[in-house]
């Protein structure tokens, strides 16, 4: 998290080079993943050059097929089979940090997309902003139940004591 916070800190303050070697050197950590697009959409959305917003529309198209679990059968079937009592809480957190991950892709893309300004741009960009609007509301039901669920806990035991 504090290279993350590092690396848009020297965005932020025009050291672009020392930025994208921090980006470089830690691609394997989503959060930092998710600086570098961010850095990436700010830029393209500052110089609003073609080839900035295609490469920027890369980049996103990329960290959201890596964010995106496995979706292989065996891993669906695994996934299934698991019950969610199973599910330790740092795979809980880490799916769901995935999940926003890749709704910000789809936002962040959309806006680029929308900033192209043809017509096909604008369908892509509100075909997005809906899958982007889907993932968010998916995930807020999923967090709504964890939170009913540990609250029922703690009520539970709370009697019992």
């Amino acid at each position: 998290m504090e290279v993350a916070r590092e690396s848009i800190d020297m965005f932020l303050n025009s050291r672009m080079v020392e930025a994208e070697d921090l980006f470089r050197h830690h691609r394997d950590n989503r959060q930092v993943r998710m600086a570098q697009c961010y850095c990436s959409v700010m830029s393209a959305v500052v110089t609003f050059e073609s080839a900035q917003l295609e490469r920027t529309l890369q980049l996103l198209k990329a960290t959201e097929k890596a964010m995106t679990p496995d979706t292989s059968l065996v891993n669906q079937l695994r996934t299934k089979l698991k019950a969610p009592e199973q599910l330790e809480e740092s795979e809980v957190v880490g799916l769901l940090e995935r999940q926003i991950a890749v709704a910000d892709c789809q936002v962040c893309a959309a806006v680029i997309n929308f900033l192209q300004q043809d017509v096909g741009s604008c369908v892509r960009g509100s075909w997005g902003l809906r899958r982007a609007w889907k993932t968010y509301d998916r995930i807020y039901g999923q967090i709504s139940s964890l939170y009913r669920e540990g609250r029922q806990d703690r009520l539970e035991n709370g009697k019992k004591l």
